[in-house]
């Protein structure tokens, strides 16, 4: 017998704190309930003595609110999943036992299920603290593990005590208690040093600006600094705990900031208490008696205030010897800082000594305490070999100075090539992620180019890792298949028929020496100034006029040798401004390296073919048709790659890009249905070739009418695209034309009903209703949900939701006329039961009434209804007068309904092909 017992005792979670899902902000539902919620919240202000015991009342019940209005949201977004996931697994059933399928139903079903996948991972990214998903990404396994695993915190099993034992479960709580309330008490400092360190403050404000800080703080100011603000962040991510507030007052009136000023930073800091947080747990509040708040926008300021009497001690002392500065007469580089990193350069031994004695006595005036586990010492040129410190580690493997390491030697061979691994690592994560096209070139611009940028300041490109870069960039972009699109034309923007890649070698080399020549040309307040003077001067002498009495260097240092090289190469001469300015600089070199799209016609509008509120997916395949560069049986054939060129579908002729999506009689039929669909769409439209391929003929229209064409046509060709590949996977024809079309109007239902979700009724009725007669119902019937459980039903149908506004009401003059052409049947409105209770006498009498087919009264186009068996019993009334815009009304737009062979209200499509 095999006996396993798995351990069960781990650390215990506590039930953590509640932040708010900034998601919810952007629900139009949320803005609409919340509104009236806070309006009754500030109602009850005269219930209160003062503005601040209103606020933190109100903030408690703001609190709960949001608690409650989420909580039943999860409910509702869970029990949607469910249902839809029971609907689908009863459709396969059906299939299963050999029953009748309603295969529009089952597409309905399945893109309903993804919508609410994807509203799922999207609050799971922001659990997880991630980007968003891309609009049209599918969400994978692979997202919703990576997310959970991003979402998951690793939990503290013990701490450790001064006296180096180890606290476990609720006795941690009491150990990071105390650990904290140590690092932000109250520390006893030597007024001597104190005062040298206040004198050597000598930077102070002007009359004007010391009025303006005591200046009243307007609405207008607090506005628009809260509009500044990024939404949903605060650039903030660290706190600095070892800032002693009297000596930052010290500082402040030793600056000429006023009485009033630093009256408002001491109200801040007083009466300051903050919790730790340990597995959920919540220890005891700790008054903060030093240091700024993290998360607090003023407190990289107040820092920099905190630390300007240091900076100015090394800079006055003469034991610390700097590095001279090349033509600057005399003036010597001692120290520099950003933020709390401090950086400073010696050029002698005894400095070392003089620098420790230095942080010493600002220690012991301000309390703080350096890091010594993070300071060390890097020796360069003729003293690399030294190893002594000076009571510094000495830095062996790159000493790290704002994201970028310094070596002794080879630093930016070194530095290229740990960020070229790290490019490696995050392609390698992208690639697992279901992206467009578009998408991965979003993630090239967004994600990619950002981590070469910083670099590319510093250190110049070396030639193999610009090739290897473009490698790694364009099998990212093709998923590590054929190219099917040449490299310069994807460099292409988008409005001259590319995708509008950044040419990232270039890119680099641009900024770096942009970076390096605006240096010299602006006169940078910097003592970089005087290396890049003297090793640039000769090369823009024909921009800079120099007294011949500055020096200068005729064999420059790699660094600008590299800068000069790149400027003189450039096939024009560079101007001042392009010198100084990288993004003109780059457009004039990308601009020159121009190629046009073979094999097209000339005239095509290509930001117009990219354009469109259709996916990436859709957008990709829409561009690719235009340029013919899809991988057809014709193209495979000439490549030596396919067997036959002739069409899968056994037309017998050869299958080009055209032929797929045009000249095919499949696609014909197909285009026959799709049609009269949008004739509804855009009245006297007439569908063509070079309409479908290249948007011509488009432009006629009405911007709006014309954009939403397109992007039905979109994805109506991704329709016909994925239907071919399943077509050639699996060697048989899987779908008819008419199937294939419900698909593709299930997908537009779709795209509709989460325009719907994100942008509230008002948008999608702007869009698709005015000037444009959008009913997208040239193939749609009405259907009756009767009361009966037969075997073709759903078991359980939701509720169809409805527009406000519309039901029983006059028809807007926006749609025209509603007479339904002769491929339309008798009924073209979606109707539902609203009370199951027989009719009274005059509802009877009313229901019986034959009004005229024209008729604009909405209750009337269901006057022959009322004598019909199965609508005896209930009162019946509009769902929607787009029924696409309605989820299960679009899911289950069916055939003519047979009055006479019907009793359930629910039409027969005569298929039953596989899912």
């Amino acid at each position: 017998m095999l006996q396993v017992s798995l351990p069960t005792d781990g650390p215990k979670w506590g039930s953590g704190f509640w932040r708010l899902n900034t998601l919810l902000l952007e629900a139009e539902a949320f803005k609409a309930v919340f509104t009236s919620f806070y309006r009754s919240v500030r109602a009850m202000r005269p219930m209160y003595a003062s503005v601040v015991e209103w606020w933190e009342a109100a903030k408690c019940r703001l609190a709960k609110f949001c608690r409650r209005f989420a909580a039943a949201a999860r409910r509702r977004d869970r029990a949607g999943v469910a249902k839809v996931s029971a609907d689908l697994t009863y459709l396969h059933g059906c299939f299963n036992r050999g029953e009748h399928v309603d295969w529009a139903l089952y597409e309905g079903v399945k893109e309903r299920l993804r919508g609410l996948l994807e509203a799922r991972a999207k609050a799971l990214a922001f659990q997880a603290r991630l980007r968003e998903l891309e609009e049209g990404e599918k969400p994978s396994s692979y997202f919703f593990q990576a997310a959970r695993a991003r979402r998951s915190a690793p939990a503290f099993v013990g701490l450790k005590r001064p006296d180096g034992t180890v606290a476990e479960g609720s006795a941690m709580l009491a150990v990071a208690e105390a650990y904290y309330a140590e690092l932000f008490s109250r520390r006893a400092c030597d007024p001597g040093a104190e005062a040298a360190l206040l004198d050597c403050v000598s930077a102070r404000l002007e009359s004007e600006e010391a009025q303006s800080m005591e200046a009243d703080v307007s609405l207008e100011e607090v506005r628009e600094a809260l509009l500044s603000l990024r939404d949903g962040r605060i650039d903030q991510e660290k706190a600095f705990d070892r800032v002693q507030h009297g000596f930052l007052h010290g500082v402040l009136k030793r600056m000429g900031f006023g009485p009033r000023f630093i009256g408002w930073v001491r109200t801040l800091y007083a009466g300051v208490y903050s919790c730790v947080r340990v597995n959920g747990f919540l220890s005891g509040p700790v008054e903060q008696l030093g240091g700024v708040r993290q998360g607090c926008l003023l407190s990289p300021l107040l820092y920099v205030l905190f630390m300007e009497p240091f900076a100015e001690l090394v800079r006055r002392d003469p034991g610390v010897d700097g590095v001279r500065l090349p033509g600057a007469s005399g003036e010597v580089l001692k120290i520099q800082q950003y933020a709390d990193d401090t950086t400073m350069f010696v050029s002698s031994a005894r400095s070392l000594g003089r620098i420790r004695a230095l942080t010493d006595l600002f220690g012991a005036g301000t309390g703080s305490k350096v890091n010594l586990a993070k300071s060390s010492v890097l020796y360069c040129g003729c003293w690399r070999d030294d190893r002594s410190g000076g009571g510094f580690s000495v830095c062996t493997g790159g000493l790290k100075i704002l994201g970028v390491r310094f070596f002794a030697r080879d630093s930016a061979a070194l530095n290229w090539e740990a960020r070229l691994n790290l490019v490696r690592t995050r392609l390698g994560v992208w690639t697992r992620r279901q992206l467009s096209l578009t998408g991965r070139v979003v993630v090239v611009r967004s994600v990619l180019l950002p981590l070469l940028i910083h670099l590319a300041y510093v250190f110049p490109v070396p030639a193999r890792t610009k090739l290897a870069l473009t490698r790694l960039v364009f099998r990212f972009l093709w998923g590590g298949r054929y190219e099917y699109v040449t490299r310069e034309l994807m460099y292409m923007p988008v409005s001259g028929g590319g995708r509008g890649v950044p040419r990232i070698p270039l890119k680099l080399d641009v900024l770096h020496a942009c970076f390096a020549s605006r240096i010299f040309l602006e006169r940078a307040p910097h003592g970089c100034y005087y290396f890049a003077r003297f090793y640039l001067a000769g090369f823009f002498r024909h921009l800079v006029a120099l007294s011949h009495v500055v020096p200068r260097s005729e064999t420059p240092s790699p660094g600008y040798e590299s800068v000069i090289r790149f400027l003189r190469q450039c096939p024009l001469p560079v101007t001042r401004e392009e010198a100084t300015d990288h993004r003109a600089l780059y457009a004039r070199l990308a601009s020159r390296q121009v190629v046009t799209p073979s094999g097209v016609p000339a005239g095509v509008v290509w930001s117009r073919v990219s354009g469109g509120g259709a996916p990436g997916a859709v957008r990709d395949l829409q561009w690719r048709c235009a340029l013919g560069r899809l991988p057809v049986r014709e193209i495979l054939h000439r490549h030596g790659c396919a067997a036959s060129p002739l069409c899968p579908r056994g037309c017998g002729a050869p299958e080009t890009v055209s032929h797929l999506f045009w000249d095919c009689p499949f696609a014909g039929e197909f285009w026959t249905l799709v049609r009269g669909l949008l004739r509804r769409v855009g009245p006297g439209h007439v569908l063509s070739r070079d309409g479908v391929v290249y948007r011509r003929g488009l432009g006629l229209l009405p911007s709006v009418t014309s954009g939403v064409l397109w992007d039905v046509l979109g994805y109506a060709k991704w329709a016909l695209w994925d239907d071919r590949v399943s077509v050639v996977g699996k060697k048989v024809n899987v779908l008819t034309p008419s199937h294939l079309f419900y698909r593709f109007r299930g997908r537009v239902v779709e795209r509709i009903r989460m325009d719907r979700t994100v942008h509230g009724w008002n948008w999608v009725l702007k869009r698709f209703l005015l000037r444009t007669q959008l009913l997208f119902l040239s193939r749609c019937r009405f259907q009756l949900y009767g009361q009966s459980r037969d075997q073709h039903q759903l078991r359980s149908r939701p509720q169809l939701l409805c527009p406000q506004g519309i039901q029983h009401q006059e028809i807007p003059k926006e749609w025209g006329d509603l007479e339904e052409p002769a491929d339309f049947g008798a009924g073209a409105w979606d109707i539902r039961p609203v009370r199951k209770r027989p009719l009274s006498g005059e509802h009877q009498q009313a229901r019986g009434h034959k009004a005229a087919p024209s008729s604009t009264m909405i209750s009337n186009r269901f006057d022959a209804l009322a004598g019909r068996e199965f609508c005896t019993g209930m009162d019946l009334e509009l769902a929607s007068p787009l029924p696409f815009l309605d989820v299960w009304a679009a899911d289950n737009i069916l055939e003519p309904v047979d009055m006479d062979q019907s009793s359930h209200g629910v039409g027969d499509m005569g298929g039953t092909g596989p899912p």
